[in-house]
């Protein structure tokens, strides 16, 4: 063979080498950066979430403060605006205004009329709220007041836009996210002008994305998409509110990520010079096989990088067939852990603390069908922190998959571990300020008697109280109703005194109050009980009124139902009030 053919054959296996090699570097740097897309898309939506709860929480508060002005209903404009004047006193960050029926009768636009028939069919209403005048954006949130089963006027409060979507979390890859809250047809919900999703469609080529978020907007469905605007890449997730088919939306974009796909494919051309220079044509084979695995592993470790500038998750990825587990630099700082790798650890997960016992089995089911390619929704596990305590986390997770085997079960799976126990805390705290009264602190009606059912249900014994301050309506016609307010506001004091923490305290409504002592079953000890609450009930002095008032209880026994309980309650504080008030009476 002579030399040209030789230089021709040498020529052509290096280019096909080359060729070969770049076809595999782009290929697995898309792969990379879809990858990348996911994970990104994904952390969006669980900003979307936590941010949804943020919003719905406020606006459940403001409907509770509204609630608390017509808790008991009103009999006139007065004291309409004494209840509003005591709700502002305590210096809230929004305003409630009041509208007479008088000044309602000025609305006869066809419009109006419309929207005051559809006021009087629902408890509340959040409305898009206009003004030009006014620099900051708004919705409005509008209450009915009912005076003898009549609508005599509505409550009102101007809710500020920013301030609903400030959220604790102010960076997401290290850039902010823009909120928006839009209607289902893609309009601000601050500005009707102002059609966010079709000014999109104007910037992009891709049409296809835009229609694909336009028609999940109207299916009332939830997603994330990535667009590319101005020749940047930019992240949008959306989420359907429980209010007026209004959508939470909210857009981010990341340089890092291309500027590490810029990187990598510096890199690459660098390795593919040092190749073609170095390599002799007898091992081209061989060595392909050699860096393809090299570019693999420094692939990863520059990903895991980038993960681990997050300050609030940890990464770990899974080696299914090695049995494998691998977290990224940053683990240790927030997670109870020895090691970064952890060999064998199908057989260390079952000895380890670092998962919750109760939530052992969680995790091991979860890991089984991912294992077997089976794709749910993230979960959630207390896993041991750094400072020995359990704390909630939030588990992502991508499946990673052979190409090249065309497997059809996963050969690693991609963990994100995110501390959600703040998240958790604050829904749990909501809660709580949900089920309580906004005025005395004790127990809702309806949470009360949740409370008392679970606690029979278990076959906890105690005593069932109702209590009721006598004559309470004479102070509140004579003294107003602040003065009855601290009344209230002194007995639960008193009630919180005599009880302990593990009773459960509610308020039934108005000047009636419930009890349930777990455990207090000697009646004696009752006796003294009762005899205590009306001495310190004597002790309380507002101006120079003396409280007083009746009770009913009721020794619980074995297998007693809620309702008998209470009717039996409630028949015994029927009898003290018969024969004289200022009674206690019990029946077991």
């Amino acid at each position: 063979m002579d030399l040209k053919k030789k230089i021709l054959i040498i020529v052509l296996v290096v280019g096909i080498f080359l060729c070969s090699f770049t076809i595999l570097i782009v290929t697995y740097r898309n792969k990379l950066e879809n990858a990348f897309d996911v994970l990104a898309s994904k952390n969006l939506e669980s900003f979307n979430e936590t941010q949804k709860v943020e919003l719905e929480a406020h606006i459940q508060d403001v409907h509770n403060t509204m609630n608390s002005v017509i808790f008991d209903t009103p009999k006139n404009q007065k004291e309409i605006l004494e209840k509003i004047a005591h709700v502002e006193s305590l210096h809230l960050n929004y305003e409630i205004h009041y509208l007479s029926s008088q000044q309602l009768a000025l609305y006869t636009d066809q419009k109006d009329k419309e929207f005051l028939s559809n006021l009087k069919l629902n408890d509340f209403i959040l409305k898009e709220y206009q003004n030009k005048n006014e620099k900051s954006k708004f919705i409005v949130m509008l209450t009915p007041i009912y005076i003898n089963q009549k609508m005599s006027g509505i409550i009102y409060s101007l809710l500020e836009v920013e301030n609903l979507l400030s959220t604790a979390q102010s960076g997401f890859l290290r850039n902010d996210i823009e909120w928006y809250l839009l209607t289902n047809e893609g309009r601000s919900v601050t500005n009707d002008s102002i059609a966010i999703i079709d000014n999109l469609k104007s910037i992009t080529q891709e049409t296809e994305t835009i229609d694909s978020i336009i028609n999940d907007l109207k299916n009332n469905k939830s997603g994330s998409q990535v667009l590319k605007l101005d020749n940047e890449k930019y992240y949008a997730a959306y989420l359907p509110l429980a209010h007026n088919d209004w959508y939470l939306f909210s857009m981010t974009n990341s340089h890092e990520l291309d500027e590490l796909m810029s990187s990598l494919s510096y890199e690459s051309g660098v390795l593919t010079s040092i190749v073609f220079t170095f390599i002799g044509i007898t091992l081209i084979a061989l060595l392909y096989f050699v860096y393809h695995d090299q570019k693999k592993k420094n692939l990863n470790e520059k990903r895991f990088q980038l993960l681990a500038n997050f300050s609030d998750v940890v990464v770990a990825e899974y080696d299914i067939k090695k049995d494998i587990l691998k977290f990224t630099s940053n683990a240790k700082k927030m997670l109870n852990l020895e090691h970064l790798v952890f060999h064998n650890f199908r057989s260390i997960i079952r000895q380890s603390d670092l998962i919750h016992p109760d939530d052992y089995l969680t995790v091991l089911n979860t890991f089984e069908k991912m294992s077997q390619g089976e794709v749910n929704d993230p979960y959630e596990v207390r896993m041991k922190f750094s400072d020995g305590m359990y704390k909630w986390c939030k588990i992502d997770y991508a499946l990673l998959f052979d190409d090249n085997k065309k497997s059809v079960k996963p050969v690693g799976i991609v963990y994100k571990i995110t501390d959600n126990s703040k998240e958790h805390a604050m829904v749990e705290e909501l809660q709580e300020k949900s089920r309580r009264d906004d005025l005395t602190g004790l127990y809702l009606k309806n949470s009360f008697v949740e409370l008392v059912q679970q606690l029979l249900k278990e076959n906890q014994l105690g005593t069932f109280i109702i209590l009721d301050l006598d004559d309470f309506k004479c102070i509140n016609d004579e003294y107003g109703h602040t003065v009855g307010d601290k009344c209230l506001l002194a007995f639960a004091d008193i009630l919180k005194s005599q009880f302990r923490e593990d009773d459960i305290l509610g308020r039934y409504g108005g000047d009636e109050f419930e009890i349930f002592a777990r455990g207090l079953t000697d009646k004696q000890v009752l006796l003294e009980k009762l005899e205590t609450l009306m001495k310190k009930l004597n002790e309380i002095h507002i101006q120079d009124i003396s409280l007083k008032c009746s009770i009913g209880a009721t020794i619980v026994k074995e297998d007693m139902l809620y309702a008998d309980i209470f009717n039996q309650s409630d028949e015994a504080l029927y009898e003290a009030k018969k024969i004289g008030k200022n009674q206690y009476i019990i029946k077991e």
